[in-house]
């Protein structure tokens, strides 16, 4: 066995027994059995962990260092802003042996959603069993919770592992020409989601700069968020029911943690990381156009 499979294998049964308690919610509520998470990287290496061992364990032998072409095809999807959701639903072809494969281990009626990081692409997966078919009604009627258990989840896990502890376990997943090759079209679709922060204890979002992942606090990223629509410091801090000179006083410290030198710096940045999701995250109630000053 080489090092690097040894040491995959040990990092991912430390974490398995990490990552489990967080899941408890998910499986109590809907039946979710495997949470699985992973990062696609623009040279095509990739991470990824889950809660299921077993499962570790045969990704690690059977797959390591292959290509994956389902990987490729949601990824490439998910950079062109075509799709940010996949189900992996009924009988697998059995010519794709990597869906066979989590057929065969009853890891199946799968949610995967997807989100860039950056540069990066960050897959977040919920799977049940073949025969809980009843899942999928589940993903589709409470989307936002799934959506929102990835903040919360890369919340936990950068407070039990250091990035630079994935470095020796990276491993060929699809071509670095995914992203290479990805047209950055604006997606049209939209997110509507009220009161969310109720839903899971998210404390901290993080925002990707130069391949590094900075965290914000709540407050930090609803004034980054409302700024990124237009808003002067005086609206956001009535919106928030904060002074201005408060607001101001966050996003200078974003800035000095961030290390950028102005505020339309850091908004380009926001937008950059989040303009598919701040609705989802924060939602904005908009005044009735009669009720707007004229």
């Amino acid at each position: 066995m080489s090092s690097k499979i040894k040491d995959t294998r040990e990092l991912n049964l430390a974490l398995c027994e990490k990552l489990q308690p967080f899941l408890e919610p998910l499986s109590q509520k809907f039946g979710i059995q495997t949470f699985g998470y992973r990062k696609f990287y623009p040279d095509g290496m990739s991470v990824g962990l889950s809660t299921n061992h077993v499962l570790n364990a045969l990704t690690i032998e059977k797959f390591n260092h292959n290509i994956i072409p389902s990987y490729e095809t949601e990824v490439s999807l998910v950079l062109n802003n075509e799709r940010s959701h996949f189900f992996r639903i009924g009988k697998p072809d059995k010519n794709n042996a990597f869906f066979s494969t989590l057929y065969d281990l009853d890891v199946w009626n799968t949610l995967s959603y997807y989100r860039k990081s950056g540069k990066c692409v960050e897959g977040f997966y919920y799977a049940a069993t073949r025969s809980n078919e009843a899942i999928i009604e589940e993903y589709i009627n409470n989307a936002q919770v799934f959506e929102m258990f990835s903040f919360y989840f890369k919340d936990k896990i950068n407070s039990i592992i250091r990035p630079a502890d994935l470095e020796p376990v990276k491993t060929e997943t699809i071509s670095p020409l995914i992203f290479e090759n990805k047209h950055m079209a604006v997606s049209k679709d939209t997110l509507d989601i009220k009161n969310f922060i109720s839903n899971i204890p998210v404390q901290k979002f993080f925002l990707s700069s130069n391949g590094q992942d900075y965290c914000l606090s709540i407050q930090e990223f609803k004034c980054l968020s409302l700024l990124s629509r237009g808003k002067t410091s005086k609206e956001v801090g009535v919106q928030l029911n904060i002074s201005s000179r408060t607001v101001e006083g966050y996003i200078e410290n974003i800035k000095s943690k961030i290390d950028v030198s102005s505020r339309s710096q850091l908004i380009d940045l926001f937008i950059a990381n989040f303009k598919n999701d701040k609705n989802f995250i924060f939602p904005i109630e908009e005044e009735p156009i009669d009720k707007r000053e004229t």
